[in-house]
């Protein structure tokens, strides 16, 4: 059987107009285009029967022969502007465990405007309302039940949950079981995950003796890890440490991990080595389980996730974000631990405004900041008035109003007292109608402790 592929302009988009373009760069430009035809024909080739039916890829023989097209596409939702994956990892270690709950639960957003990835986990002690019934459970249940009431329905239960929570439509899933996860990390060889704080975990549960535990620590810093090693690191929670040993604590350790998998995923030394891409289709066949793709959605995956310029950002709906207003661990229920909304059980107005904003501006609420506003010559009730119409264009930020420093002050000073450095601090500023300054020297002595100042003069 021959095979005649053509390449022109159209189908491949490789432009060469400069001949005094850089050699180096233009053999890596056409290096990844070559391993992306690559990794998508022996995709295709391999697993088109498989995945089709197992995975929920759908694409047939002439899929496999069609061009890569100029610039595939992915589903949105209705603004247009972002496509929402629903990630979901499930305690399911064996089909005779009888185990369903889901324990990592992960909203990615992709803004088609602003080039930039949101995680947004859901902790699994999330209480909510179990779908068409009047009775409420963790979050990390739902899907057993829908399994139960409906074999194969059970992510559609937990998706349903998930809009219904931060009002965000979802357009595609993907479950991935224990065993997947570490089977998937040591088909890559391993991953590199840097550890943000050193901790200690005395009460891991004994893979097959859950009732027997087991010491696991983590030093900081950057480190390889295994699939075992990954699979602790993001399943501990007992720690007695007090930044590590907790569900959201853990939620945040999960987004690294999906982070460094990414990144291994689209290293030279995977897609570059056709026996790793065929492991990894045997490891995604027999433990993850994807909504339907195209030939096209794959191809437009593929590309989307090779943007180097594309920034991540991650939130965790725990009792902190929005300074400890939005979610509260208090009072929901007698039946063990739980956290949900503030404003009552399945209300979530506000939490779905707070993930509104996040989306929009996740520099500024991922970074969370505290921002102090002087009046310094403006006038007291000038300034008070600036720093409300602050509060209300970034609600959940801590914008507070400190009063009248100085009042004889010309101009308006906006500067940084944080550690997070020039760059965060250049995006934080684009969000205030104030060009970032220096720290003016009249406030030396003066004890001002956020993490940025607004300094209001008159404009005189």
């Amino acid at each position: 059987m021959a095979l005649n592929i053509k390449m022109n302009d159209k189908s491949i988009n490789l432009k060469i107009k400069n001949a005094k373009v850089d050699s180096k760069r233009r053999r890596k430009k056409i290096l990844i285009i070559f391993s992306v035809i690559l990794l998508i024909f022996t995709t295709c080739v391999v697993s088109s029967y498989y995945l089709s039916h197992k995975a929920g890829i759908k694409f047939g023989v002439t899929d496999i022969f069609n061009p890569i097209k100029a610039n595939p596409q992915l589903e949105r939702d209705s603004s247009e502007k972002y496509t929402n994956v629903l990630f979901v990892g499930i305690d399911s270690r064996g089909e005779n465990s009888g185990l369903l709950n889901t324990d990592t639960i992960m909203l990615v957003s992709y803004n088609y405007d602003e080039k930039n990835a949101v995680m947004t986990s859901i902790p699994r002690d999330f209480f909510v309302k179990v779908p068409d019934q009047e009775r409420y459970t963790k979050i990390n249940g739902i899907y057993a039940i829908g399994e139960r009431i409906e074999p194969g329905s059970g992510l559609d239960y937990l998706q349903g949950v998930v809009e219904d929570i931060t009002e965000k439509e979802i357009q595609y899933y993907g479950m991935v079981n224990l065993v997947g996860f570490v089977d998937l990390i040591d088909t890559l060889g391993g991953i590199e995950v840097d550890v943000e704080n050193s901790f200690t975990d005395y009460r891991y549960p004994v893979e097959g003796a859950e009732t027997r535990h087991q010491v696991v620590s983590f030093q900081e810093g950057l480190q390889t890890m295994d699939g075992k090693t990954a699979l602790r690191f993001v399943r501990s929670r007992l720690s007695p440490d007090a930044h590590e040993g907790s569900d959201f604590a853990r939620a945040r350790r999960q987004q690294r991990v999906i982070t460094a998998v990414r990144e291994e995923l689209l290293s030279s030394s995977t897609y570059l080595n056709p026996r790793k891409i065929l492991d990894i289709i045997n490891v995604l066949d027999n433990n993850i389980k994807f909504s339907e793709f195209t030939n096209e959605e794959i191809q437009a995956a593929i590309k989307l996730l090779q943007k180097e310029e594309m920034e991540t950002y991650s939130f965790v709906l725990d009792p902190s974000i929005a300074n400890f207003k939005l979610i509260t661990d208090k009072g929901l229920t007698l039946n063990g631990y739980t956290i949900g909304p503030v404003a009552g059980l399945n209300q979530y107005e506000e939490i779905r405004k707070y993930v509104y904003h996040a989306h929009k501006k996740p520099t500024l609420y991922s970074e969370d900041p505290t921002i102090l506003v002087y009046d310094i010559g403006l006038g007291y009730y000038e300034a008070f008035e600036k720093t409300t119409e602050l509060r209300e264009r970034h609600p959940y930020i801590q914008i507070q109003y400190m009063g009248t420093l100085f009042n004889d002050m010309e101009g308006y000073y906006f500067y940084s007292k944080s550690e997070l450095g020039k760059e965060v601090d250049e995006k934080i500023a684009k969000n205030f109608p104030i060009t970032m300054t220096q720290k003016p020297e009249f406030v030396e002595g003066h004890i001002l402790n956020g993490d940025y100042i607004i300094l209001l003069g008159s404009n005189d």
